[in-house]
This record gives structure tokens, C-alpha cells and sequence, in this order.
């Protein structure tokens, strides 16, 4: 039976799974954690152990993140100017062709992004509930330790993290990731105008 660490780099955008939050290496924290028995110490060493991988898990997801989001919402947004300049001048059923197929293409890079989030977002809820659950292993905010606001279906958590408070906060945003939302919307949007463009060329084809 494939665990579910490995599952989710197989759902991975293809070249995508080594970017994916380490769930296999996060449970094995948990696991020597419960194994540490009644030494303060040695818990509070395990526990921070837990901490620091699970930092740099979000923080590599991060990263990752930030070298595709911002060029793609960008490219995306001058598509969309460029489409608004091809339907106000009336161009030719090629341009529109054209416009689609680049659309397309945004569209697929889009939902690529999604997916990486989504499956992400789902193994940092699994790994929290694991951690949640452990006796051992705290997952609440401890003193010295910023907040990391985590609403995973119907559950919320606050999650203490060793990260400095900007990168915490980008985290909080590229976990709403609403830049992507609008995106999504705006390629929504696009393809049914480029649909409704193709009904005209179409018809004034017929017409001539």
C-alpha cells in the first residue's frame, strides 16, 4: 500500500514532487518523539526538532511558490489586456485562435499550481492532526514562537513557528493564495469571451 508521502508526489505536477512538503520525514519526527519516554529534555529537543523540519518544509513549499505565482498572475493579466484589444478591434478568427490557445496554456499552468497547493495544504493538515493527536508533541503557539494561521476544512489551529513574522505572514497568504483565485476567475472569464468572439467570426463568415 503506497503511504500517503508518496502519494501525493505522485499526484505532483510532473518535476514538481522533490518541491512537495515532506510528509514522510515530518511523521518520523512525530514517531521518535512519542518513542522519547518521560525526558523533559529529550522531548523538548524532539518537539523542537519537529518545529525547525516543519519550518523548512513551508518555507521550501514557499519559496517554490514565489518563483512561479507572481510571473504567472502577471502573465495572465496581460493576456487579459491583450484580449481586450483584439475584442474591441474586431481582429481576424486567427488572433482569436491564438488568443485561446495561449489561454489554454495559462489555464493548465494555473490549475498546475492549484494542485500543488492543494496537495500541500493537505499534507500539512494530515501531518498537524498527526502531531495534534501525539500526547507527546504540542502544536500549539509556545512564548518566543509567531503565529501560523492555518484553517484546514473545518478545522482552524494556530501553529507556533521559529520563522521570522514576514515569512509567516507570506505563508498565511500564499495559503489563501487569493492572487490565484482572481486569476482563476479572470481565465474563466476569458475563455467564454473568446468563445462568444468565435460565434461572431462564425456568423459574419456565413453572412459574407
Amino acid at each position: 500500500m503506497v503511504g500517503f508521502g508518496q502519494q501525493i508526489k505522485r499526484e505532483a505536477p510532473d518535476g514538481w514532487g522533490d518541491m512537495m512538503l515532506d510528509y514522510e520525514a515530518l511523521k518520523h519526527r512525530i514517531k521518535l518523539a512519542k518513542g522519547a519516554g518521560t525526558d523533559l529534555l529529550v522531548r523538548k529537543a524532539l518537539e523542537n526538532s519537529f518545529q525547525h523540519l516543519l519550518d523548512s518544509e513551508l518555507e521550501k513549499v514557499l519559496a517554490f511558490y514565489k518563483t512561479i505565482s507572481p510571473g504567472l498572475v502577471r502573465s495572465i493579466g496581460a493576456l487579459k489586456a491583450e484580449t481586450g484589444r483584439v475584442a474591441r478591434a474586431l481582429h481576424k478568427s486567427e488572433d482569436v485562435e491564438r488568443l485561446a490557445s495561449q489561454w489554454v496554456a495559462e489555464a493548465q499552468n494555473l490549475h498546475k499550481l492549484l494542485l500543488y497547493l492543494s496537495l500541500n495544504l493537505e499534507a500539512l493538515r494530515k501531518i498537524l492532526k498527526k502531531a495534534n493527536k501525539s500526547s507527546c508533541l504540542s502544536v500549539e503557539p509556545r512564548p518566543g514562537l509567531v503565529k501560523l494561521r492555518l484553517q484546514l476544512g473545518d478545522w482552524n489551529v494556530e501553529q507556533g513557528s521559529f520563522l521570522p513574522a514576514d515569512i509567516v505572514e507570506e505563508i498565511n497568504v500564499m495559503k489563501d493564495h487569493p492572487e490565484l483565485e482572481e486569476a482563476a476567475v479572470t481565465v474563466k472569464v476569458a475563455l467564454q469571451e473568446l468563445d462568444v468572439m468565435r460565434k461572431q467570426h462564425a456568423k459574419a463568415w456565413r453572412d459574407s
